[in-house]
């Protein structure tokens, strides 16, 4: 998943292997003692809500990405089949 911010928006693209989909969430703030931290075996930095153990964000300092985890929504703006060769 690749994410870009413009304007006060987060615009998330899913990538599969036959299409990919845009949709977009207002920018919130993320409170840091609402979520707990561990690194996993790639040396990544996950991070966890501490009300239902969710997998919320990953950090890859070595790619210095900061990825944010979404659902899908069922009623996505904007959907892209890609060409098969």
């Amino acid at each position: 998943m690749s994410e870009t911010k413009a304007d006060g928006f987060s615009l998330n693209c899913l990538i599969s292997l036959c299409s990919i989909t845009a949709f977009e969430f207002d920018t919130i703030m993320y409170p840091a003692d609402q979520y707990w931290w561990q690194w996993n075996e790639r040396n990544n930095l996950e991070g966890y809500t501490k009300t239902d153990e969710r997998h919320l964000f990953t950090w890859q300092p070595h790619g210095s990405q900061f990825t944010i985890i979404e659902n899908v929504p069922e009623d996505y703006d904007i959907y892209f089949p890609l060409a098969r060769q």
